[in-house]
């Protein structure tokens, strides 16, 4: 009878623990060479939209300069594979907007602007929780 208990004990804890941990985040690959490729994005903002991508998901974006402008719009990770690998540029505005009340960290990228006085991280009051590395200046 004891063995039996026992044996309970262990399975209640066993599911406790598995109810208990977060399911595993996705890593999304960008790469602007990768056209065709299945599962790989050549846009950033692509791979922040899809349905798949979610809170807690990260997207790597693979060496290249990547024209686009970037609503972090969901709870993810940007992690570039090297601020000298990568550059984040958009022509026309902000390159980065991050939305309300979002929590974002952004790793390894060289983010720039037009150069015509325009910003290059769009902070919205009241700010989004936003962690870099290396720290946005």
């Amino acid at each position: 009878m004891n063995a039996r208990i026992d044996v309970i004990i262990a399975l209640v804890a066993l599911v406790a623990i598995a109810w208990a941990v977060p399911a595993s985040a996705n890593r999304i690959i960008v790469d602007q060479n990768a056209a065709g490729v299945p599962g790989v994005f050549t846009s950033v903002q692509q791979a922040i939209n899809d349905s798949g991508t979610g809170a807690g998901d990260e997207v790597f974006v693979r060496a290249g300069v990547y024209r686009e402008a970037i609503s972090l719009n969901k709870d993810i990770t940007l992690t570039c594979e090297g601020p000298h690998l990568v550059t984040l540029r958009n022509d026309s505005g902000s390159t980065i907007v991050v939305e309300i009340g979002r929590t974002v960290t952004i790793k390894g990228c060289t983010i720039t602007g037009s150069g015509h006085g325009t910003s290059t991280l769009s902070r919205i009051d009241p700010p989004p929780l936003v962690r870099s590395d290396p720290p946005l200046t």
